[in-house]
C-alpha cells in the first residue's frame, strides 16, 4: 500500500508534463494496483488461518492414528515387541511381557531379544531376524518353557517397520493347535495298528500279542512293553510278549520270554485285578520291582502304566508299558485300552474259529462215515430186496418190494445230498465262465433229440464251485418234469447295473401256485432237495433265483447276478464288434 501511495505522489509531481489522458490512465492503474493488492492480502491471511486449521487436523488425526495402534499394539491378545536393527528391544506389549516373565517393558530398553530364550531357539529366531526384509516379513517356530516348566509352541512373525529403523515382532502360540495335528496323527496311527492288528488273523497268540504292545508302546512314547496272561484259578501270571526300544532300536528279535510268575509276588497286580481299573505307578522302587519280576532286567524305570483286560467280568490278562519320559496321561490310557481290547478280541475270535474248525473237522468226520456206512446198508438192501423178488412171483409181494426199493433208493439219495450240502460254501468262491460250464454239462446229460441254446460266451461270475451242479440240477429237472421238452436254453439280460441269466425250457412249467414252494426242502415229485441246494449255492454270492415261467409253456428260472459279482468281454455283438463289460472286478 505504502509503494502505491508513492507512486501517486511521484505521477503528481510529474503531472504538468503529462497529458491529461496519461495522467488518468496511470492514475486509474494504481487504484487497480492497490484493489488487486488487498485481495492478495485478504487471501494470505486466509491461506495462513486454513494452514493452521490443516495443522491442527493432522496433528489431531496424527495423536489418534498413534492411540489406535497403540491400542493395537496392547490389546491384541498377541504378544508383540518393537526391535532395533541390532536387536534391541524398544517396547513391548503387556502379553509379551507375560509370556516371558518379564516385570515392566520399559524396564528391558537394554536387553535383545534373543537372550529371553534358550540357546537352540536362540539360533532359530537370529536367523529368522536376519531373513527379514521390507517386503517380506519371516516366520520361525520354537519350544518355550514357561515359569511352570510347560512346553509352548510359538509361531514368530518378524516384519520391518516402514521406517526401516525397527522391527515389529508377533508371536502366536500354537500349541492346542499342535497337539490337535499331534492327535490327529496319534489316531491315524491307532486306526493304522488297529488295521495291521485285525489282519493277523493267522498269526500265533504270541505274535499278535508282541505286535500289539510293540505299537502300545510307540504309541504312548514308553520305552518297555508286556502283556501276561492270568489262569483261570489267577493265581498265576505267564509273560506272553515283551517288548523294548532298546531291542528294537538294535534290530534284535523282540524278546518273548513265556515264563510264569505267582500272582501273589507282584502287589501292583493285585491290586489291579481287584480294582479293574488302570494302575499308574510312579514311585521309582515300586516301578523297579515290578519290572525287574517281569521284564527280568536291571534297567531302572520312572514310571509304569498297567491296564486289564476284561473278558465277563473277570481279568484275562494284563498289559503294561513302562520309562515314558513324561508323566502317562489319561490319553496314554485310551490308547493303550483301546488297543489291547483290540488285540484280545482277535485273539478270542481266533480260539473260537479254530475251536469251530476243529469241532467242523470232527463233524465232517462223522457225517462222512457214517454216510459211508448207511450207503453200505442201503447197497446191501437192495440187494438182498433183489434176491427176495427172485424167490417170489406173488404180485403183492412183487409190488411191496418195488415200494421198498424206491424207500431205499429214496433214502440213497438223501445221504448223497447231506453230502452236497455240506459242499456248500466249504470252498471259496471263484470266478468261472458259465457258457464253457454249461456246454460241458449239457453234453454229457442232454439227448440228441433236445436242442441246446446258449448265448452267454464271455460272462464269469463270483461263486460258489458247485456252479457246474446247478446247471445240472436243472438240466435233469427239464428231462425228468418237463414231458418230452424239445429246447433248453441259457441267456442273459441286463438290469440296471446287474445280470440277469435265464434258464428256460419248452415243458410244462410250474403251476403258478408252486413257484416258491419248488425252492423249499422236501417239496416236490422226486426227493425235493435240488432246487433248495442251488437256491443255498447261490446264497453264498448274493445271487437270488426265482421261477417266472408261464405255466404250460415251459420253466424260466431267473437269476439276478448283482454288482460286482459278474463280468463279461470277448462278446460278439450281432455286427461282429467286440466289447468289454465290468460289473465287478476280476
Amino acid at each position: 500500500m505504502k509503494s502505491l501511495k508513492r507512486i501517486e505522489q511521484i505521477i503528481s509531481d510529474i503531472s504538468p508534463d503529462l497529458s491529461d489522458k496519461s495522467r488518468t490512465e496511470l492514475l486509474r492503474l494504481c487504484k487497480r494496483a492497490e484493489v488487486e493488492e488487498l485481495h492478495l492480502t485478504q487471501r494470505l491471511e486466509q491461506a495462513v488461518m486454513e494452514k493452521a486449521v490443516i495443522h491442527s487436523l493432522l496433528q489431531k488425526a496424527s495423536d489418534e492414528l498413534i492411540e489406535k495402534y497403540r491400542t493395537i499394539f496392547e490389546q491384541s491378545g498377541v504378544p508383540m515387541v518393537i526391535l532395533t536393527n541390532e536387536g534391541v528391544m524398544v517396547r513391548a506389549n503387556s502379553h509379551f511381557s507375560t509370556l516371558f516373565n518379564i516385570r515392566s517393558p520399559s524396564a528391558e530398553a537394554e536387553i535383545r531379544f534373543f537372550d529371553l530364550l534358550s540357546g537352540s531357539d536362540q539360533e532359530i529366531v537370529f536367523k529368522c531376524f536376519q531373513a527379514r526384509n521390507e517386503e517380506k516379513s519371516s516366520h520361525c517356530e520354537i519350544t518355550h518353557y514357561d515359569k511352570e516348566g510347560t512346553a509352548r509352541y510359538l509361531a514368530i512373525n518378524i516384519g520391518v517397520l516402514p521406517d526401516g529403523r525397527e522391527s515389529i515382532v508377533s508371536i502366536h502360540d500354537i500349541t492346542e493347535l499342535k497337539n490337535q495335528r499331534a492327535e490327529l496323527t496319534t489316531h491315524k496311527d491307532r486306526l493304522e495298528t488297529l488295521l495291521n492288528l485285525y489282519q493277523m488273523t493267522d498269526e500265533p497268540e504270541s505274535s499278535v500279542a508282541l505286535f500289539a504292545i510293540q505299537k502300545g508302546a510307540m504309541l504312548t512314547s514308553s520305552r518297555l512293553g508286556f502283556i501276561c496272561f492270568l489262569n483261570q484259578e489267577e493265581e498265576q501270571i505267564t509273560i506272553e510278549a515283551l517288548w523294548s526300544e532298546d531291542e528294537g532300536q538294535n534290530r534284535k528279535k523282540p524278546a518273548i520270554r513265556q515264563m510264569a510268575l505267582q500272582l501273589v509276588d507282584i502287589p501292583a497286580f493285585v491290586k489291579l485285578i481287584r480294582s479293574k481299573n488302570p494302575v499308574v505307578l510312579t514311585t521309582t522302587s515300586a516301578s523297579d520291582e515290578l519290572i525287574r519280576k517281569i521284564l527280568v532286567m536291571e534297567k531302572k524305570v520312572k514310571r509304569v502304566l498297567l491296564i486289564p483286560i476284561i473278558d465277563q467280568e473277570r481279568v484275562v490278562a494284563i498289559a503294561g508299558v513302562a520309562d515314558k519320559p513324561s508323566s502317562y496321561q489319561e490319553a496314554d490310557q485310551l490308547q493303550l485300552s483301546v488297543l489291547i481290547a483290540g488285540m484280545w478280541r482277535l485273539i478270542i475270535r481266533s480260539r473260537q474259529e479254530e475251536a469251530l474248525r476243529t469241532a467242523n473237522k470232527k463233524l465232517t468226520l462223522l457225517s462222512t462215515l457214517t454216510r459211508h456206512d448207511i450207503l453200505n446198508l442201503t447197497t446191501a438192501l437192495i440187494g438182498y430186496l433183489e434176491i427176495s423178488r427172485e424167490m417170489t412171483e406173488d404180485p403183492e409181494l412183487l409190488l411191496l418190494m418195488k415200494k421198498e426199493a424206491a424207500v431205499v433208493q429214496s433214502i440213497g439219495e438223501i445221504i448223497t445230498f447231506t453230502r452236497d450240502y455240506e459242499m456248500v460254501g466249504m470252498k471259496t468262491p471263484v470266478w468261472q465262465e458259465i457258457g464253457t460250464i454249461f456246454a460241458k454239462v449239457s453234453s454229457s446229460l442232454v439227448d440228441e433229440g433236445i436242442n441246446v441254446r446258449s448265448v452267454v460266451d464271455g460272462i464269469w461270475i463270483y461263486a460258489d464251485p458247485l456252479l457246474a451242479r446247478v446247471f445240472a440240477n436243472f438240466i435233469d429237472n427239464s428231462i425228468r418234469h418237463g414231458h418230452q421238452i424239445s429246447t433248453i436254453s441259457l441267456t442273459f439280460e441286463r438290469i440296471g447295473d446287474g445280470l440277469i441269466l435265464i434258464y428256460t425250457d419248452d415243458g410244462e412249467g410250474v403251476a403258478a401256485g408252486e413257484k416258491e414252494k419248488i425252492f423249499l426242502r422236501g417239496y416236490g415229485r422226486h426227493t425235493g432237495l435240488g432246487l433248495f441246494l442251488i437256491r443255498e449255492i447261490f446264497a453264498i454270492t448274493r445271487i437270488t433265483i426265482r421261477e417266472n415261467g408261464v405255466p404250460g409253456e415251459g420253466v424260466r428260472f431267473e437269476m439276478k447276478i448283482p454288482h460286482g459279482s459278474y463280468k463279461q468281454f470277448g462278446f460278439s455283438d450281432h455286427q461282429g464288434d467286440y466289447h468289454v463289460q465290468e460289473g465287478g472286478k476280476l
